[in-house]
This record gives structure tokens, sequence and C-alpha cells, in this order.
């Protein structure tokens, strides 16, 4: 079951600017190098691919790039990447449960997917059939689920925080499916220091709030709190290589 209808998503999309710029500075940038020194070339799949951000950062570094989502803004991605010169595969409107493509993938990974599905295990396994042997399955989600950040997004936050499942917020629980399914466990745990970001929709209230958090709470709780916990990190995730 989908805890959000795709009309959201279309809404959120509709004026959304197209492959944004990732900072260096930004949480998953230190786990994507751990990515890239397990494979170093090859083809790359990112389910719900829009606005691209992220898969922009691979086509940057010569992987061959792919990628789904039900947004119909995603096909857009196809001229950006051609004209950079990517070497790309295809950016195609497409149902992940309905996706059956006629290859896997090197490396497939999904940001903030799996959180959206009660039943988000079976959402893991799908990947998997997507995983070339010997290739990289890395998925990461928002950590809504640590005492602090679900404090904050209860008070702040509340009707974005009912649209994840809490109980995906926790890697250590999905290991056993990826034993289970052949993968070996490269890395998993709490991503970055203490961030806070909230769905809400009244930009000036949502700029408000996290101008508050980022320049006056998050840097003095930075300076007690520990890079990465399950209490304050705003991720977590997994990395994981199928057995040949």
């Amino acid at each position: 079951m989908d805890l959000i209808k795709q009309t959201f998503w279309d809404n959120k999309y509709e004026n959304s600017v197209v492959v944004p710029e990732i900072s260096s500075k930004n949480a998953l940038i230190k786990w994507l190098q751990v990515v890239f020194s397990l494979k170093k070339e090859g083809t790359c799949i990112e389910i719900g691919v829009f606005p691209g951000g992220y898969i922009n950062v691979f086509g940057k570094l010569g992987y061959q790039i792919s990628g789904i989502d039900l947004t119909p803004r995603v096909v857009e991605l196809n001229d950006i990447f051609h004209s950079r010169n990517y070497l790309t595969g295809e950016f195609q409107q497409q149902d992940f449960f309905e996706f059956k493509p006629d290859k896997k993938y090197d490396i497939v990974y999904s940001f903030g997917f799996i959180e959206h599905f009660i039943d988000y295990k079976s959402v893991i396994v799908k990947h998997f059939d997507l995983v070339t042997d010997d290739g990289i399955l890395f998925i990461v989600v928002p950590n809504f689920r640590g005492k602090v950040q679900r404090f904050l997004h209860k008070i702040l936050d509340n009707k974005n925080l009912k649209r994840h499942n809490l109980k995906s917020m926790n890697p250590k629980e999905w290991e056993d499916v990826f034993i289970e399914n052949n993968f070996e466990i490269i890395k998993q745990g709490y991503i970055g220091k203490f961030e806070f970001w909230t769905g809400i929709k009244n930009k000036y209230i949502k700029i408000t709030v996290h101008r508050i958090f980022k320049f006056i709470i998050a840097p003095v709780l930075r300076l007690f709190l520990p890079k990465s916990s399950s209490s304050f990190s705003p991720y977590c995730g997994i990395i994981a290589k199928k057995k040949g």
C-alpha cells in the first residue's frame, strides 16, 4: 500500500527545478563515494529519479545512467542528460512494481522511496531483481524515527510525518532480507550530522523554520551530538553487494 497518492508528487514537482546541483556538503556524499569505490564504472539506475540531482552525479563520473519515476516530467531528463553528453540509457515514466527491464544494472539505488509503503520490505526485495551479480544496491530513507527527529516532526511537521512508514527507518532491520537474498552488507547505519527539514507547504513558515534550525539550533546541537546517531541524523541507509 502506497502512503501517498501520485497526484501529491505530480503537484509537488510541477514547478520544481530539474537536475538541482548536489552540494559537496550533502550528508550522502561520503556514502556515495563508497559506492563509487566499489563499482568504478558501469550501468546505474535510480528508482524515483526525478528531479535528477543524484543521478546527475553518476552521469558526471561517466556511468551509464537511467531512471524511472511516475511523475510525467521524468522524461525531461532524457534531453537534459543527452545535452550534457552523458552516457544515458533511458529515463521513463514507469510504475516501479510493473517495471520489467530486459537487463540488470551494476548500481541500483533509491533515496526516499521505500518509506512511503506499508510493506516496505517487499519494496526492498523488488530492488534486488534489478541488480547484476557483483552489483551494488544502495538504499536511503529519511530518519524520522529517531527520538529527537520524531519529536520535532510530530510537533512541527505531523502531516508530512504521516506520509512516512517509520518502521522502515531502521536499516538494521533490513539486513536479514538482504542476506537471505544473497547480498553482502558493505555499510549500514545512520547518515550525517543533525539536520531538520519539513514538508510544510507555506513557503514563508517553511523558510523561517528551516533558518531557525539551520543557523541557530543545529550549529549548537552539533557541538554536543555525535556525527551519526539514530536519534539525530537526518538519514539512514544500507550499501550492499550482490554475490556472484
